[in-house]
């Protein structure tokens, strides 16, 4: 048990995960202090703001609204200039990275907070003295991924309730405690400004000036295959919506923004061994020392085992076996057997 005095900022959405992450914290002593990240003008709509604070009325818990939507403008800008490099953001990765930690971190320092906390499925454990994530016991919700650029010291100061937890268990309890309707409520997926296609909110952001226009649909030899709509509205590995009909499945290979092409090829043509990271961090130095790590390419995809190599101011990663479709813009977990010790945004793949 905690000293009831001990303060805890939780990042409070007013979903069941969040809503039991408070239960739960304030069950233990926790003095918690709920904060609601106004990310964009969707969490300022009356429905929202009122299911977020009937939540915390019913959990008799300090609750605040925090406008973050300036701050927010930096990952509206990194997607659109993601899609118009040729490359396919990961929106939410920046945002826990570059908004969501930070202001969490600047509120729990306002409220005189000692721990903040949220509903993420990850659990952490000790390696050499230093305090690093792990996978959570669930695997189908694991949000490790989302961790990698948080420091051991951050980690020291971030309670993950969770972690040990199924997501049945999770409903459960709240269902327990008079929650019901809120366990079962449809959860959120993907970036919370897209909705379910991202080319209508990309459509929206653009100048006109930086429409592409219609474009070639090219064979890897250039043979032209067809016309699209711009290669910004394409994604590497996609076979669908393009309009086209081939005897032999056809997948996006690679986009090239210079000249508005979009290059097909069948699937054998993803695989790779190699690629580059860029920005990236690492946070257990040996394992830039020719040891085994694991890379995890994409949120739902398994870990691949491989070696990290120093080059220049990137990151080479060298793959035991290939991975199929490494899509450059997306980002890559690193992790030591069950440690995350860092990772980094996919620059350049080598197929």
């Amino acid at each position: 048990m905690v000293n009831s005095k001990h303060k805890i900022v939780v990042g409070f959405s007013g979903g069941v995960d969040s809503l039991v992450t408070c239960l739960l914290l304030k069950k233990s002593g926790y003095e918690v202090y709920a904060v609601t990240l106004i990310f964009n003008n969707s969490y300022i709509s009356p429905v929202f703001q009122e299911h977020v604070k009937k939540a915390a009325e019913l959990l008799n818990i300090n609750h605040e609204f925090f406008d973050v939507r300036s701050s927010f403008n930096k990952v509206l800008d990194y997607f659109k200039r993601g899609y118009l490099s040729g490359k396919t953001p990961n929106p939410c990765v920046f945002c826990n990275q570059y908004v969501k930690w930070p202001k969490l971190f600047e509120y729990e320092e306002r409220v005189g907070a000692s721990k903040v906390a949220t509903g993420h499925y990850a659990q952490k454990k000790a390696l050499n003295g230093n305090l690093f994530f792990t996978k959570g016991i669930d695997s189908e919700k694991d949000q490790s991924f989302f961790l990698w650029s948080l420091k051991p010291e951050q980690v020291e100061q971030i309670e993950l309730p969770l972690g040990k937890m199924y997501k049945a268990e999770v409903k459960e309890i709240a269902q327990k405690n008079g929650f019901t309707t809120f366990s079962r409520q449809k959860e959120s997926t993907g970036p919370c400004f897209t909705g379910k296609n991202y080319r209508h909110t990309l459509k929206a952001m653009l100048k006109e000036t930086e429409m592409p226009g219609k474009g070639n649909f090219l064979s890897e030899e250039g043979e032209v295959l067809g016309r699209h709509d711009g290669y910004l509205f394409y994604t590497i590995s996609q076979r669908k919506g393009m309009g086209l009909s081939f005897k032999e499945k056809k997948f996006v290979k690679k986009l090239i923004p210079e000249s508005n092409h979009v290059v097909l090829a069948h699937a054998g043509r993803l695989w790779s061994r190699e690629f580059y990271l860029k920005n990236w961090t690492i946070h257990y130095p040996p394992a830039l020392e020719n040891c085994e790590v694991e890379i995890k390419i994409r949120y739902r995809s398994q870990k691949a085992k491989g070696v990290l190599r120093k080059d220049e101011d990137r990151l080479r990663v060298e793959l035991s076996a290939p991975e199929w479709a490494v899509t450059p813009g997306q980002t890559a977990a690193v992790y030591i057997d069950e440690y995350l010790v860092g990772g980094g945004y996919i620059d350049e793949v080598k197929n």
